[in-house]
């Protein structure tokens, strides 16, 4: 089985598109999504729909997260503006999408068990896990 894992797109859509043709070319059986699909950039709903239709499993990033508890009084952090720009961008589907996806996951594949995490200091540990 092959699998594809991607992350840290970053709203680059070209990319993000030379990837996917990339992996039709190499028969990818499935595609792993780690999250941060958003922000840096511009073209939102064309990558959420690419990760819709090509992604297997999907789970949050952290710039999914602080879009998710996007607050405007709040600017005191480094990526305010990006953050803003995509949040103000999307729509009430788009911030549905986001908020149905999980953390992590564990999936298992061909018998193995594999934890999908994207690694942000969101205070993930084995117990929360």
């Amino acid at each position: 089985m092959k699998l594809a894992i991607i992350s840290d797109i970053h709203a680059n859509l070209i990319a993000l598109k030379l990837a996917i043709k990339d992996l039709k070319e190499k028969c990818v059986d499935k595609v792993l999504f780690l999250g941060d699909y958003l922000t840096d950039g511009e073209c939102e709903k064309d990558i959420l729909q690419i990760i819709k239709e090509y992604g297997d499993y999907v789970i949050l990033g952290n710039r999914e997260k602080y879009l998710l508890n996007y607050n405007p009084k709040l600017k005191d952090y480094s990526n305010y503006r990006t953050i803003s720009y995509t949040y103000n961008n999307l729509e009430v589907e788009d911030l549905n999408y986001l908020s149905s996806l999980e953390n992590h996951l564990i999936i298992t594949l061909n018998g193995y068990k594999i934890l999908l995490i994207h690694g942000d200091e969101y205070g993930h540990t084995v117990d929360t896990i």
